[in-house]
């Protein structure tokens, strides 16, 4: 005998409406929607539109309880699928980030606080404060900084200085100077006088070395014109033409470009967000900052706390993956004197000890097929695109120059490295790309690997270019590349 639609109680109606509403809630906050549907990044219109599936929702469960038979169990039965699929996911997200925090082999944060008990200098410390001049997904620091310290590389924390190997062996302080300009920028020099801008992140930006000493400046005493450095650390190639479209528009009688060398890391560079808008920037009319410091405040703040920890976030962004090149060596690289470390330590017999990033070596053992399925590669086929545009309107060439990872570069140079692919998936797609685009490209990886063979080109406790580095690739970049004549 089947039940009648009234046999449904109403409170099983309202709990099986709000667990399936609360799941839609948790999977629009977690899931990169905005990715495919831009409008998402406002938060006005993704609460109109959850309020618009509530209605919705509710409405489609009464169609349902009223139509179909033994509706009181099939009610029940996505009550209780809904609500433990949603706690499942709490949970695991709660579960993974406490682990992320225990086990230092994803750089916990605690591990980070030790300096504020620490009188030195860390690089992340030393760098320009930034500023975000729009809700667009890039940013400039903030003008005439000049900073001055004494610095060990960005894989450095106190705890390494208990270790003699490191102490006399691997850690390098660098005396470093930043000083931006007054758009915000590492320069020295007005852009107004500059035809041959640098766009890029922490490479070019210079990232742990002194300001004199980084390629910009080095490339311009070898080629006999200034060169403007528009690098910014920690960015994507998308976070790089939006920076650059904001430039041009604002300061079109400063900012004249007719040559750009656009650095592109191997390491991470596919793996950066894409995002046309700032994640976390607030819109204009936000209720945050009014309740900030209240029980309402820290409601408001749930749904950032879930994308900041969500574990299908983290995996569909691929700043997660669940292979360890690590498990593939035969040696735990990650302990020292029995004790962990937070990056991996690798030794050559031909160049001595050096730290390296665990996410690098992971990247660089993968197939073609990890770059051709990345969830961003459209998005840098797009970025490529835009690019091209607006050369093509303000008039300046663009080249690619194709960096390197130190795992990359040295892969045979140090101990039990895992199996690392004979090709440089990303960079060969990076060369195709260009090419399809019309682009010119440099080949850093090409290049780099005869002066590499006898010497080192990147820190010991840090994964960028050294002086001699920075060196090396100013004398290749003005060999192998036509420069416009000064005005």
């Amino acid at each position: 005998m089947t039940e009648s639609p009234g046999s449904v109680s109403a409170g099983w109606r309202w709990a099986s409406w709000l667990s399936l509403w609360l799941l839609i809630v948790y999977m629009a906050i977690v899931l990169p929607l905005e990715r495919v549907v831009p409008a998402l990044h406002n938060r006005r219109v993704l609460i109109v539109l959850l309020l618009l599936s509530a209605i919705g929702l509710h409405a489609a469960l009464g169609a349902f309880i009223k139509r179909l038979p033994n509706a009181a169990g099939r009610v029940k039965d996505a009550f209780l699928a809904s609500a433990t699929l949603l706690v499942s996911l709490l949970v695991a997200d709660t579960v993974f980030t406490a682990y992320r925090n225990m086990n230092p082999t994803f750089v916990a944060d605690s591990i980070y606080a030790e300096r504020l008990r620490d009188p030195n200098v860390w690089d992340g410390e030393l760098i320009p404060e930034e500023y975000r001049p729009t809700n667009g997904n890039f940013h400039l620091y903030k003008p005439l900084q000049e900073r001055t310290a004494l610095v060990y590389g960005e894989l450095y924390y106190t705890g390494l200085l208990k270790h003699r190997v490191l102490r006399e062996q691997v850690l390098e302080p660098q005396l470093v100077r930043f000083r931006t300009d007054r758009y915000g920028l590492r320069n020295d020099v007005d852009a107004s006088t500059a035809r041959v801008f640098v766009l890029g992140d922490s490479f070019c930006f210079g990232y742990h070395t002194t300001q004199d000493a980084i390629v910009p400046k080095l490339l311009a005493d070898r080629i006999g014109q200034p060169v403007y450095n528009l690098c910014v650390a920690a960015t994507s190639p998308k976070s790089q033409l939006l920076l650059l479209e904001y430039l041009l528009r604002t300061n079109p009688e400063a900012f004249r470009p007719r040559q750009l060398l656009w650095f592109i890391f191997e390491g991470n560079d596919l793996e950066e967000s894409y995002d046309e808008m700032e994640e976390e920037a607030a819109p204009r009319g936000s209720l945050n900052p009014l309740f900030a410091g209240t029980m309402v405040g820290e409601i408001l703040g749930v749904p950032a706390v879930l994308r900041q920890q969500s574990i299908i976030r983290l995996v569909l962004g691929a700043q997660l993956s669940f292979r360890s090149a690590f498990r593939q060596t035969t040696q735990d690289h990650f302990e020292l004197d029995n004790e962990r470390l937070v990056s991996p330590l690798y030794h050559s017999t031909k160049f001595g000890y050096q730290l390296m990033r665990q996410v690098y070596l992971d990247r660089a053992v993968q197939p073609m097929s990890y770059v051709l399925n990345h969830p961003n590669r459209p998005r840098l086929i797009e970025t490529f695109g835009r690019m091209k545009a607006l050369a093509s309107k303000h008039g300046f060439s663009v080249t690619t120059v194709l960096v390197p990872s130190n795992v990359r570069l040295y892969k045979n140079d140090f101990d039990d490295l895992p199996p690392i692919s004979d090709e440089p998936c990303f960079i060969r797609y990076l060369q195709t790309l260009s090419d399809e685009t019309g682009f010119a490209y440099v080949d850093l990886y090409s290049l780099l690997r005869e002066p590499a063979a006898s010497e080192l080109l990147y820190y010991r406790d840090d994964t960028h270019w050294n002086k001699r580095g920075h060196e090396v690739v100013s004398d290749l970049l003005a060999q192998h590349l036509k420069w416009p004549p000064a005005d």
